[in-house]
């Protein structure tokens, strides 16, 4: 269900899920699986993460999820 909201700076904020999406087109999928197989690459504006970077994030999303900020499944997938 889509929603639209304005919040307290008088900005526009929309709410939706996936099911509210369209269904991937062939093209978007062949898109998709092109972007898969590219290296990533890393520059000065998105340097790669150290090890100590990673488990900081990883332990933010953790706190987050036993907070109830973010569904588990969503932590689960984003590690």
């Amino acid at each position: 269900m889509k929603r639209e909201t304005i919040n307290e700076f008088g900005e526009t904020v929309i709410t939706m899920t996936l099911g509210d999406l369209e269904p991937l087109t062939d093209a978007d999928r062949k898109m998709l699986r092109s972007a898969a197989a590219r290296p990533v690459t890393f520059d000065e504006d998105c340097p790669p993460m150290s090890e100590e970077m990673i488990a900081q994030m990883e332990q933010d999303i953790s706190e987050q999820g036993e907070n109830n900020q973010i569904p588990s499944k969503l932590f689960h997938a984003a590690i």
